[in-house]
């Protein structure tokens, strides 16, 4: 009989594995990240020179695979 589980998530999409990249790097949770200087860093981070993502559409996303249970999870003492 096979280990493997019945269920697996599908793989995540470049741009998740981008924020959830970024994400780690700033060291807060998602619920402290909001309108720090954090979140302006993870947001330069995704958008470079010439694409600018929407900061609105970036913390939904980062709400949404945190509920879907993609997002590691940040522990700040």
């Amino acid at each position: 009989m096979s280990t493997k589980s019945v269920w697996e998530a599908p793989p995540l999409s470049m741009d998740d594995q981008r924020i959830i990249d970024a994400y780690r790097e700033t060291g807060r949770s998602v619920d402290d990240l909001p309108y720090t200087s954090d979140f302006d860093r993870l947001m330069e981070r995704l958008g470079g020179e010439n694409n600018s993502p929407d900061k609105r559409a970036v913390y939904q996303r980062l709400l949404y695979l945190r509920k879907a249970g993609r997002l590691p999870r940040i522990y700040q003492l």
